[in-house]
């Protein structure tokens, strides 16, 4: 699984109230670990570009392009796609559905890298797992849990991501159900539930186990130390300098995978570049802040963008000082960082990593208050895509229901609960996400009723049907067809909610209109949302 923004720029933070020299012999041991994989960089991506000629030499077949899609994943993500796509249509006309399963899984467990979280999931829930392999059903459950802890990773709302954690747990005990418990896959299998159980325990014998198996590739060691440091930099745990020293090791374990995917080299390179003791200089962040980008993925890119104006000077003591710069920012700005960095990579403007480092740098420097109202207004529209993709996923099920080729899915679609609790959590998520960034809404539209009109106060961190249309409006969303649709409510409800509100106005014929007009600092000075 690849890395998410939040839980490296966790560390990122972390690494600055450490930044002096480790004095810890374990993280000497981690730090030299790191250098020694460093300096063998260019070798082992040149050997994994020797490895693609070769098979690029061979007939071209659904198993020669799996294995360009496997070799491409580590260096670029559109290309990897590509070839999968290529293999999977020929497994499929060439009725090779073990291999169908396989490439198809790897795809949807690649989407969410380039910003298609939605398709991966429409796609992941169509795969058809009839008649596959032990070992495609494998890879079927290893792209699930994939999708859903990075989906889980990549979100900034805690409700959001505990439900992707428990989705991606449904296929880690599948995992564990299928392997021996031996097998590295089983054992970071149980460590991923382990760590959405909190059974700690579990989680540490589980890795400890798979980083002292000799069959345990580089990219399952990265994993697990990666994992290790998620879970040292739990707040009722909050060991630093043990979280410092697994993602250490974790960028030493990627960058022997070959595995250009994912910035956490570049993490740990950064973590380093005060260390006097270390020979490291800010030319081995360049060169993997320089391959994340390269490898076209959104979330690298996004665990990148932070820090990526340290390149413009190779001044130890002016990198030091934009870093505690970076802290004051606040969580605020790196989200609308995060959203600027993937609108470029969206965009396909491929720059050279200086002048990106100097535009993101620039640009998050002039973030606007204004900006957070484009912030809601994608996590409104990507709310409404996923709603849409299992309102067909709803289709194509009971399709499949009255030919009697999936029995187990009735339980599922009986009386429509799946697309209910699907707008419940929507409802929940928009109305967390706006208090947080215009926690005085209520009062402010309360100013403009009449004295006895005022609307109730809600619970806490909630609207009501009547405040979440006005919430809609203060957005800019007019269109009342939209706002039936993301509601779950009739054109006809939503009509007499707005004709019911518009009355109790002061003004009557202005009130949309002054609502749209409410003051923009919502949110004080030094004050954050809360997630």
């Amino acid at each position: 699984m690849k890395q998410t923004a939040i839980v490296l720029l966790a560390l990122l933070q972390y690494a600055i109230v450490l930044n002096a020299a480790p004095s810890d012999p374990s993280l000497k041991v981690a730090s030299h670990d790191f250098m020694d994989a460093f300096s063998k960089r260019t070798a082992l991506i040149d050997s994994l570009m020797h490895k693609i000629d070769s098979v690029k030499a061979l007939p071209k077949n659904a198993v020669n392009e799996y294995q360009l899609g496997r070799l491409w994943q580590n260096i670029q993500v559109d290309s990897a796609i590509a070839h999968m796509r290529v293999a999977n249509d020929i497994a499929m006309q060439n009725h090779e559905q073990s291999l169908h399963i396989m490439a198809g899984s790897a795809i949807c467990s690649m989407l969410p890298h380039i910003n298609a979280s939605g398709e991966a999931l429409h796609h992941f829930h169509e795969l058809d797992t009839m008649g596959a392999s032990h070992e495609a059903m494998l890879s079927y459950h290893i792209a699930g849990q994939s999708i859903w802890f990075t989906l889980a990773n990549s979100s900034v709302l805690d409700t959001i991501q505990h439900i992707y954690k428990r989705n991606g747990a449904v296929h880690s005990r599948a995992i564990c159900a299928m392997t021996h418990p031996n097998d590295v896959r089983h054992n970071l299998a149980a460590a991923y539930n382990a760590y959405v159980q909190g059974h700690n325990a579990v989680l540490a014998a589980n890795l400890n186990e798979l980083l002292n198996n000799p069959n345990a590739s580089h990219h399952d060691k990265a994993e697990a130390n990666l994992l290790f440091a998620r879970h040292y930099l739990r707040k009722n745990i909050s060991d630093t300098a043990m979280a410092k020293y697994y993602a250490l090791r974790s960028g030493a374990e990627f960058i022997r995978a070959a595995d250009m995917h994912t910035s956490t080299p570049a993490l740990a390179a950064l973590l380093l570049i005060d260390d006097p003791s270390i020979p490291i200089g800010p030319e081995a962040l360049h060169t993997e802040l320089g391959n994340a980008l390269k490898s076209g993925s959104s979330i690298a890119a996004n665990e990148s963008a932070p820090y990526l104006h340290i390149l413009t000077d190779m001044n130890t003591a002016t990198i030091h000082q934009q870093k505690i710069a970076l802290v004051s920012l606040g969580v605020v700005t790196i989200i609308l960082a995060s959203w600027l960095t993937i609108a470029l990579i969206q965009n396909r403007k491929r720059k050279a990593a200086m002048k990106q480092a100097h535009d993101l740098a620039n640009k998050v420097q002039k973030q606007s208050i204004k900006h957070k109202q484009e912030y809601l207004a994608k996590f409104i529209r990507l709310s409404d895509s996923y709603m849409t993709s299992t309102e067909e996923f709803l289709r194509s099920a009971r399709r499949r229901l009255s030919a009697g080729q999936i029995n187990d899915l009735k339980i599922q679609l009986k009386d429509n609960q799946f697309i209910e609790n699907q707008l419940r959590m929507f409802c929940a998520t928009f109305d967390s996400a706006f208090l947080s960034i215009f926690p005085n809404f209520v009062n402010e539209v309360n100013e403009l009723l009449l004295p006895d009109k005022k609307l109730d106060t809600p619970a806490p961190r909630t609207l009501t049907t009547e405040l979440r249309i006005a919430a809609f409006a203060r957005l800019g969303v007019e269109d009342s067809a939209k706002v039936a649709r993301f509601l779950g409510l009739s054109l006809t409800t939503v009509y007499t909610y707005r004709n019911k509100l518009r009355a109790k106005a002061l003004n009557r014929s202005s009130f949309y209109a002054d609502l749209q007009l409410l003051p923009d600092n919502s949110i004080p000075h030094n004050t954050q949302p809360q997630p």
